[in-house]
């Protein structure tokens, strides 16, 4: 399970990388005045890059209360469990 949100992690970070990256080719596009380059489309980058890194921090405290959890019970003392016997009739 560790490697698959080690995955989606690297995901987010190569999809920052990339908004960010299409962000400022926008932003040089706009700044040279390319008119098939419009600011909506520089916005909704903007708005997208926005609400992945979100996202992230709120997996990442999600993550930590999962590890916090795991070590309160992993360290409470275990429970001898109880075999109960068939008896024949």
């Amino acid at each position: 399970m560790k490697a698959d949100t080690d995955d989606h992690r690297r995901e987010s970070i190569d999809d920052l990388d990339i908004l960010e990256d299409l962000k400022t080719r926008l932003y040089d596009a706009i700044k040279n005045d390319d008119s098939k380059t419009k600011v909506g489309d520089l916005l909704k980058i903007i708005e997208l890059k926005r609400k992945l890194s979100v996202a992230g921090k709120g997996e990442k405290k999600f993550w930590a209360m999962v590890d916090k959890l795991r070590q309160e019970e992993l360290s409470k003392p275990q429970k001898k469990a109880s075999v109960k016997k068939k008896t024949k009739r």
